[in-house]
């Protein structure tokens, strides 16, 4: 049977089909389904569909069967990586979410942008990991794992990421990855670190698991890294101070700026109540690796507004940090908008 780029197929030991997009080599090539997904699939698993198959075909224009297949690809970038080496594309794994439209759900996607294939294990961690999703994955393929909700916006999710590298023939034996990642679900919503990519049509919050290139386990410049800030907390490390937000000097109180600007830049679609949640979800994580790392005094700076940030503040103080003390900040820096809480 003779294919070319194009040409539209069905599967032969599957339902369904697509249309070849490129050729790996002799007997394989790839597949993009109706869904959008490029697979890997082999030239004996494939028949032509008959509505796409042109028996006066031109012969000086047909390939022969023991020519070299032809190698057509993208001029523009799709949302699957391309199958071809590029020497100076990164090769990398990344674990993307980004919000359904017109819907609170979230989705995740695995991408295995390299020449590997992989295992993976995916766990969500709460007070116990919980399995998230496993399974393998073909060299340049991306597999959409499934939707979830966050329990609670002021709450950062944790996913645990566990992987093994092979290749069908011989290889280099790579190190198991082994990382987590952390997800702040309000920040997603805002938009603040969702970014074009080339995965995607639409925006996401893509994390690099790792790169080949590089040799990094984990990469995400995007927005306010919180990811960096908890995993030093969880792995009891003094973690690098948030841009913008905590200002640190000699013999000075750190300074955490609770309010909305200096946490996310678009705000606009925002309800007053989750403009709250979100002061308050920086406000918990600042002041518990404060306490980590015993800082002596943190200041807020919640401003005076009509005074509900600043109550709902004082309020979680009382309830859940009985130990600690706190009072107004200094009049004469904050006027009556900033908290100071010491820590023993």
């Amino acid at each position: 049977m003779i294919l070319k780029t194009g040409d539209k197929v069905k599967f032969l030991n599957d339902v369904g089909g697509g249309i070849v997009t490129s050729f790996l080599d002799k007997t394989k090539v790839m597949v993009r389904t109706s869904d959008g997904f490029e697979i890997p699939v082999l030239i004996a698993q494939l028949v032509i569909d008959s509505g796409n198959f042109m028996p006066h075909r031109d012969t000086e224009t047909q390939q022969k069967p023991d020519s070299k297949p032809e190698f057509v690809f993208p001029s523009k970038k799709s949302t699957v990586p391309k199958v071809e080496k590029v020497p100076s594309t990164d090769e990398e794994l990344c674990f993307a979410i980004f919000p359904k439209p017109q819907s609170s759900d979230l989705f995740a996607y695995m991408i295995n942008n390299s020449s590997y294939n992989i295992h993976y294990v995916i766990s969500r961690h709460g007070e116990e990991a919980l399995l998230f999703d496993q399974g393998s994955m073909d060299s340049r393929t991306q597999v959409k794992m499934r939707k979830f909700l966050p329990d609670n916006l002021n709450n950062l999710i944790r996913f645990d990421i566990q992987v093994l590298l092979f290749k069908e023939d011989f290889y280099q034996l790579k190190e198991p990855i082994v990382l987590s990642v952390y997800v702040n679900p309000s920040e997603i919503y805002s938009g603040k670190v969702l970014v074009e990519n080339d995965y995607f049509e639409h925006k996401a919050l893509v994390f690099s698991v790792f790169n080949f290139n590089k040799k990094n386990r984990f990469s995400n410049s995007v927005g306010t890294d919180l990811t960096s800030l908890l995993k030093e907390k969880f792995e009891g490390k003094k973690p690098e101070p948030l841009s913008r937000e905590i200002k640190k000097a000699k013999n000075e109180p750190e300074e955490v700026d609770l309010h909305i600007e200096a946490i996310t830049e678009d705000f606009s679609g925002l309800s007053n109540g989750e403009i709250i949640e979100m002061q308050m979800a920086r406000f918990k994580v600042s002041l518990d690796t404060a306490v980590i790392h015993k800082t002596r005094r943190i200041v807020f700076i919640h401003g005076v507004g009509n005074g509900k940030l600043k109550f709902s503040l004082r309020k979680a103080l009382d309830e859940k940090y009985p130990d600690l003390q706190y009072q107004d900040a200094s009049f004469k820096e904050y006027g009556y908008g900033a908290t100071m809480v010491l820590i023993p």
